[in-house]
């Protein structure tokens, strides 16, 4: 996978990647994000910045599905489906800065849940499926001010819905 940044150094003896907020990221293939299927991101970051920031989007030339964002501790989403309407999912979640957080975000084609520090959200509506088949990237994507500042010691894509089965 590319990865545009630096190794950030170790933290409990796992080694983490630093994200400096002005265009560090990690690219990953097409279908990581599926398009048509129900899928589970899950990662640990440490924020370093409130500024609004892109944490992970599923795209091509176009907008694939899904973006969220970290925006002054709070983590959301927008999600477009194939006949181009955008909702937005709010869970009322937050991240502390410098602090190590789990993030678990859960989509089962109809609505999309939200778990952040052992902390679950309501399921909440994103209908499917996405719009286009495309790549995901972590860390930013568009304009140079979205770009992710701080730290990423796990990511993980499972391809099926934990969260709204009780997994």
């Amino acid at each position: 996978m590319p990865f545009c940044g630096q190794i950030g150094g170790r933290a409990n003896a796992v080694t983490y990647l630093r994200f400096d907020g002005v265009g560090n990221y990690i690219v990953f293939p097409r279908e990581v994000t599926p398009r048509r299927g129900a899928w589970t991101l899950a990662f640990e970051i440490k924020p370093g910045s409130g500024k609004r920031q892109i944490l992970w989007r599923h795209h091509g030339h176009y907008i694939g599905s899904v973006t969220v964002y970290l925006e002054d501790g709070e983590i959301w989403a927008t999600y477009t489906d194939r006949h181009v309407h955008t909702t937005e999912q709010r869970p009322g979640l937050r991240l502390p800065l410098d602090e190590w957080s789990r993030v678990e975000i859960s989509y089962d084609l109809d609505t999309m849940q939200f778990r952040v520090n052992g902390s679950l959200s309501e399921p909440l509506p994103a209908p499917g499926p996405g719009l286009y088949i495309g790549t995901s990237v972590f860390g930013g994507h568009g304009s140079e001010s979205e770009y992710f500042e701080g730290d990423l010691r796990s990511l993980r894509m499972l391809h099926r819905a934990t969260l709204q089965h009780g997994e």
